[in-house]
């Protein structure tokens, strides 16, 4: 089996030898490039569609119009099944080869408004229909749409992403769109960071099916899952932190994103060092994850030498921008985390000051795209609570910081 390629970009390229140093460090993971579209696996999908009342006018209309989309991107080889929720929950296409697309459109157009929201049991029957058709050689998701808070049946947030992880464990993973403002943003991040999936935030909902479409790009192209990364510090090294947001094993390593061919995933990772050697060993690294056709699990080590040099030449070793760039949007995101915590005790003033550190962090490394959008990203925050709307605030402020520590960008 083709590797993924492991790459290490240190903050400088040398370890301190008179002194302990902090060191920031890249870990980018980048599987390789499918050779061909006729390398992509079958999916076996199940789109949970809210239909409660509060989701009329465009959202319904965008809603279905994006499930009929995806079911247009799928092939004969493909399933999918259609469920729509509201106080109770209608499996309208149980789950079936995709071979009459037409057919499935129509039992999707079908689906019109009615009560009050049972999202946990839309997304329970999402799961049971994608499990009874469960195989290693396929990529099977639960992808739920819903503008509401879960009102009926189970509603405990820990017991859902609970569920939500147990059948990730099974091998069916979850992504949660949240349409609108009145979505439960913390579930919906629950689900989804349980469910080894994607959350996204639609504040319009003709976002719906441009973003349905790179969901089902990404997970066709799934290279490997339940991805896994191990760090161990060598030589009296220590990590002393990880910027991003991974959940960890009980073995202590870090639960990465699925694995998508040619996709990078970045991890940050802030090493406590002195030299002791010419070259000094500071880390060695584990990938493992489970192979998309055959669900056999794969591992790849690698690690990490730099050369000793005095504090002075330290000092005038130059920093890595990329780096800087990485460590600064990080701390960004963990900022806006404390952005969403002073938004809910309704002290703004402290929110603004969180949001104007992000500012400073982003502007302190070299300007670059990606700081760029983060920078816009910023100043929408700013705009929607100088309007009044903390809701929409905190909702733009948790799709980025999801998006941001999951090495995964929403967006948003």
């Amino acid at each position: 089996m083709t590797q993924p390629r492991i790459e290490f970009i240190p903050l400088k390229f040398g370890v301190n030898r008179d002194a302990e140093c902090i060191l920031d460090l890249i870990v980018r993971v980048t599987p390789p490039a499918l050779k061909d579209a006729a390398a992509r696996l079958p999916a076996n999908l199940a789109l949970v569609i809210d239909r409660s009342g509060s989701m009329g006018g465009e959202k319904i209309e965008y809603a279905r119009r994006a499930a009929i989309e995806a079911v247009g991107q799928l092939g004969p080889e493909d399933r999918v099944s259609v469920v729509a929720f509201d106080d109770h929950v209608e499996v309208v296409t149980p789950s079936t080869h995709v071979r009459d697309r037409a057919e499935i459109a129509r039992a999707i157009e079908r689906i019109d408004l009615r009560g009050s929201t049972a999202l946990h049991g839309g997304w329970l029957e999402g799961g049971v229909q994608v499990a009874a058709y469960l195989r290693p050689d396929t990529l099977n998701r639960v992808l739920v749409f819903t503008d509401g808070q879960a009102n009926v049946g189970e509603t405990n947030q820990d017991t859902i992403a609970t569920q939500v992880c147990g059948l990730q464990e099974r091998g069916v993973s979850t992504s949660a769109y949240g349409i609108g403002r009145d979505f439960n943003e913390d579930l919906l991040v629950a689900m989804a960071q349980a469910g080894d999936g994607n959350f996204e935030f639609i504040s319009h909902p003709s976002q719906l099916p441009s973003l349905l479409n790179a969901e089902l790009q990404g997970l066709k192209a799934t290279f490997g899952r339940r991805a896994s990364l191990g760090l161990k510090p060598q030589g009296g090294v220590t990590v002393q932190d990880v910027l991003n947001d991974y959940p960890v094993t009980q073995f202590g390593r870090l639960m990465l994103p699925n694995l998508i061919a040619g996709r990078a995933v970045t991890t940050i990772v802030r090493l406590k060092a002195q030299a002791t050697g010419a070259l000094q060993d500071l880390l060695h690294v584990r990938v493992a994850w489970d192979d998309s056709r055959t669900a056999a699990r794969h591992e790849y080590r690698s690690s990490l030498r730099l050369p000793s040099v005095t504090a002075g030449e330290f000092e005038s070793l130059p920093s890595n921008s990329e780096v800087l760039e990485a460590v600064a949007l990080l701390l960004a995101a963990r900022e806006k985390l404390e952005y969403m915590r002073h938004l809910d005790s309704g002290d703004f003033a402290s929110a603004r000051l969180s949001s104007g550190r992000a500012r400073n962090l982003v502007q302190a490394a070299a300007y670059s795209p990606a700081a760029g959008v983060e920078l816009d990203n910023l100043t929408g925050l700013d705009e929607a609570l100088s309007s009044g709307d903390a809701n929409l605030a905190r909702k733009r402020a948790s799709a980025q910081r999801y998006g941001r520590v999951q090495s995964k960008p929403s967006g948003e």
